[in-house]
């Protein structure tokens, strides 16, 4: 390969892992971090879950330090069966008011209604974050970035046990791979049978500029009990500007 294809192919590799690492810093796999959409990018998401569930997921960054969106999606959409919609539209917003420097990590606060389906009996199977602030450090690790995140929450789905909850997690970037492990104690949720916790993990590709792919692992420790087992998700990312 000559001197000038090693630069172009040099160049794509740093514009998409940069890419990539924009996307991977915004969300852990069912927590939120301190990441933030930049002034006028916006991102498109899709879960599509156990049960023929899909969530689509619109984020917008209005500002350099602020971002509002909205999420809509279902039960058995990809099903025999009749469909099964949430309720209402669901809402998240997130500010961060504290940059990252050397030794302090970033910080932001922000809401966000939207759990992980199903949804019965007032609340999501996984409970959404609601009120929230949370701390983000990212070091250099291994030839890529390694990010660590930490943060509370208090959800309004209390119809079975209200409270504060912590979570925390990391994010691994190394090029066009990516590997993410969050836990969420689940003080505020009585479904936790085990009394464990949730641990979570996924394993993302870039598939080109701005397209990520992940496969989701959830409730590793099968916290709801033996009669539920580990749940796999997949998730798409799409991340533009405007």
């Amino acid at each position: 390969m000559g001197t000038r294809n090693k630069a172009v192919t040099l160049i794509i590799l740093i514009c998409s892992s940069t890419l990539f690492a924009k996307i991977q810093r915004l969300d852990l796999v069912t927590a939120p971090t301190a990441g933030i959409l930049g002034h006028r990018q916006v991102l498109y998401r899709v879960d599509f879950s156990p049960y023929g569930g899909i969530t689509g997921y619109l984020n917008i960054g209005l500002l350099d330090k602020m971002n509002l969106g909205i999420s809509y999606g279902g039960d058995n959409i990809i099903s025999y069966n009749e469909p099964d919609f949430l309720p209402h539209l669901n809402f998240n917003f997130r500010a961060r008011f504290l940059e990252e420097t050397v030794t302090l990590p970033a910080i932001a606060v922000g809401f966000d209604n939207q759990g992980y389906l199903p949804y019965y009996d007032g609340r999501f199977f996984y409970k959404s974050p609601g009120f929230y602030a949370v701390a983000s450090k990212n070091y250099g690790f291994l030839y890529g970035d390694l990010s660590f995140h930490l943060g509370g929450n208090y959800t309004l789905e209390t119809t079975d046990k209200e409270g504060p909850d912590f979570f925390a997690g990391f994010i691994y970037i190394y090029e066009f791979f990516k590997l993410t492990l969050d836990y969420r104690a689940g003080l505020d949720d009585n479904l936790d049978t085990e009394k464990r916790g949730y641990l979570n993990g996924s394993v993302g590709f870039l598939l080109e500029d701005g397209v990520e792919f992940s496969l989701l692992f959830v409730d590793m420790m099968e916290n709801k009990g033996k009669e539920i087992s580990m749940g796999r998700m997949l998730r798409l990312n799409i991340l533009k500007n405007f």
